[in-house]
């Protein structure tokens, strides 16, 4: 065990970017691709201090996001948190304040039941997530396991359909959409025969352990149209297993 400064991206047993797991005083959040940029010494690796600038910029280098969609999501996700002075920091946990950024809904973490939502991880629920994950022919080899977006979109229809059923609103709604869009534009890959997929040892990877897979790069620029055009796609997909399920 170590200890990491509050307001440093410096790890003093790993490299610039390499991951190291959060220590004793640091603080995570209920969301997988901020504490991974922390676990990554993207922003400080506490996970303290964190100004809307920092957020941004670490958003950038890290999944390659668009500037103004790095923008939308670092300064919109202060003013749902009612933290209008940008200059000030955050702290990760602070962003696990159920009802402003953070929604039940989580595909998976529980849903919250006192004020600040959980940031352990349900590995059943990452399990059930992935075991219709199929193979792919590549060029003559057999390449990742691969999540179809349908696949993904009917666990969080499940899990949208519990969360309802305690209120989730159409705002938090349309947030857990719009972070849907965002996570298939990060892992899909485009020029594979069966079309979009998302490769699922690299979404095990993040969204269990919050660490980049090995070798992965972002491999192209994810823009504020495109992550609408996503989110309205999930919507419409969403709607549509709604009504093949009879809900």
């Amino acid at each position: 065990p170590h200890a990491h400064a509050d307001n440093s991206r410096k790890c003093p047993f790993a490299a610039k970017h390499e991951f190291c797991p959060p220590q004793e005083g640091d603080v995570r959040s209920p969301c997988p691709a901020l504490n991974t940029m922390a676990n990554h010494g993207y922003i400080n690796r506490s996970g303290k201090n964190l100004t809307a600038a920092a957020l941004t910029s670490a958003l950038q280098k890290c999944y390659n996001l668009s500037l103004p969609l790095a923008i939308v999501l670092s300064y919109g996700g202060f003013i749902l948190l009612h933290r209008y002075n940008f200059l000030r920091g955050i702290d990760l946990r602070e962003v696990g304040k159920h009802g402003f950024v953070e929604h039940d809904a989580s595909l998976v973490h529980r849903d919250t039941p006192v004020y600040y939502a959980p940031v352990e991880i349900v590995p059943q629920w990452v399990d059930a997530l992935l075991e219709d994950a199929h193979m792919l022919l590549h060029d003559g080899e057999w390449a990742f396991k691969v999540m179809a977006a349908d696949q993904q979109l009917g666990h969080q229809l499940g899990r949208e359909a519990g969360a309802e059923a305690q209120g989730i609103d159409a705002v938090h709604a349309e947030i857990a959409r719009g972070e849907m869009a965002i996570v298939l534009g990060m892992w899909e890959v485009e020029d594979w025969p069966a079309g979009l997929g998302v490769p699922a040892e690299w979404f095990r990877e993040w969204i269990m352990y919050e660490r980049l897979p090995g070798g992965w790069r972002p491999m192209r620029t994810q823009g504020l149209l495109d992550t609408m055009r996503r989110s309205r796609e999930v919507k419409r997909g969403m709607e549509r297993l709604r009504r093949e399920f009879g809900e």
